[in-house]
């Protein structure tokens, strides 16, 4: 029976992601309540097998949304009350009032000043 027994870890953070060899190596971690990150796994995926194991997440992710959207939609509520949660947090709330072309610009500026690092 120990066979079919699997390790479970709660993680909420990617604290590194690395590759050698042919092979990625991403460490979990969780959030300390004084901020620090505490590793707690690391998965080691081939490099071959990458594109296809996130797929596998995104689209696991995507039902799992969906399938929680219907049941909502169901309970025939709209509000937090019917998601079972509170209301959005402060950071979620402001960014929802944003403009997207705001936010793309602000990637865009990011992403150019990253690429004049000097070699």
């Amino acid at each position: 029976m120990a066979e079919d027994s699997v390790d479970e870890n709660f993680v909420e953070v990617i604290s590194n992601v690395s590759h050698a060899n042919g092979v990625f190596r991403v460490t979990f971690a969780q959030q300390e309540a004084d901020g620090a990150v505490r590793p707690v796994t690391r998965l080691l995926i081939p490099a071959n097998q990458l594109g296809r194991i996130l797929n596998g997440l995104n689209n696991a992710a995507g039902e799992i949304g969906q399938k929680v959207r219907q049941q909502v939609s169901q309970a025939g509520g709209s509000g937090s009350a019917a998601r079972g949660t509170g209301a959005r947090t402060p950071a979620a709330a402001a960014r929802a009032k944003q403009p997207a072309t705001k936010g793309a610009s602000k990637t865009s500026a990011k992403r150019g000043k990253s690429s004049k690092k000097k070699k």
